[in-house]
């Protein structure tokens, strides 16, 4: 008798913790979402509207705070100490929890240190220039560079240097690579005539549309959106000359799994929305792409590798 009231009592305990445990989360306070871009800009304008949309389904408001710095670092180091209870998470992009740690190992954190929550769209990254000059393609920029012309070439971040330098070694080309302060920089200096073409993630679109710039390469797994005929990197034949670089939201290592169902749930829905969906493909003309929690650690891992690998070919 006793052993037959022990196991009953540990049968309803397992289903009573697991019901617990999977139950709908819904918050009961506000949430604090931090983003790691600046005020005003694309990123800011896509954290503040999936988190309009977000609050919906979550049950209560959403406070963005801008977190900017280090390409996603001084965001990522304030949300690794905060607590995993549902009440601050973090938007960024895939690079800040890949290639930063990467790149630089003391940064103070590493992609496993986090519960990541999905991802609602990719970058759309292209190397282009003005419509006027003569290039038609990368390999007429390349053919310029050899036959003594000077090419600069914009680069926005660590990861665009590293790419463009892989390309560089690959056609034995001799680009003046630059930093540029973003993607709409780097268009005002091709524009203004400073530089001679320049890497950027999306904003380069408007222009393309309008025939004022031109797509030379895609720096993605494949064509751009905007600027289909241009071949990708991959297609020129340069190795691992990719972005694919995932705008993602995270949170602190061990939220239960509850919670993160419920904002990865949030997440897929909010890329079902018509007004968000014009948004990113729109306006921000970037790819509108879902990732699931469950897979988006693994993209992120995958993406250290690459990157150390990136780093031993152009050293």
């Amino acid at each position: 008798m006793k052993i037959r009231l022990t196991t009953c009592l540990l049968s309803l305990l397992v289903i009573f913790t697991g019901s617990v445990a999977s139950a709908e989360w819904k918050a009961n306070k506000p949430i604090t979402m931090m983003v790691m871009f600046p005020p005003g800009g694309g990123g800011d304008t896509l954290g503040r509207a999936t988190a309009a949309f977000m609050e919906k389904m979550l049950g209560n408001k959403i406070v963005v705070e801008n977190r900017r710095g280090g390409g996603g670092a001084a965001m990522a180091k304030v949300l690794v100490k905060r607590k995993p209870d549902g009440y601050t998470i973090g938007m960024g992009v895939t690079e800040t929890f890949s290639f930063a740690p990467v790149l630089n190992p003391k940064i103070g954190y590493d992609a496993s240190d986090f519960t990541h929550l999905g991802s609602i769209a990719n970058t759309q990254v292209g190397l282009v220039a003005k419509t006027s000059n003569p290039w038609k393609d990368l390999n007429d920029l390349v053919a310029a560079a050899k036959s003594g012309q000077k090419i600069t070439v914009g680069t926005f971040s660590p990861m665009s240097k590293i790419i463009m330098t892989l390309v560089a070694k690959h056609f034995d080309a001799p680009f003046k690579l630059v930093p540029v302060r973003g993607g709409r920089a780097g268009i005002k200096n091709v524009m203004g005539g400073h530089i001679s073409a320049t890497l950027v993630a999306g904003p380069q679109a408007p222009f393309v549309r309008k025939g004022q710039l031109r797509v030379l390469a895609s720096a993605e797994p494949d064509r751009l959106l905007v600027g289909k005929d241009a071949k990708t990197f991959t297609e020129y034949g340069v190795k691992n000359a990719f972005f694919n670089t995932k705008w993602m939201f995270s949170a602190p290592k061990g939220l239960a799994p509850n919670i993160v169902k419920a904002f990865s749930d949030a997440l897929e829905e909010a890329t079902k929305d018509k007004k968000l969906i014009g948004l990113i493909t729109n306006k921000l003309n970037l790819r509108l792409e879902f990732t699931p929690a469950d897979k988006l650690l693994k993209i992120i891992e995958q993406k250290q590798i690459n990157g150390k690998a990136r780093i031993k070919l152009v050293r």
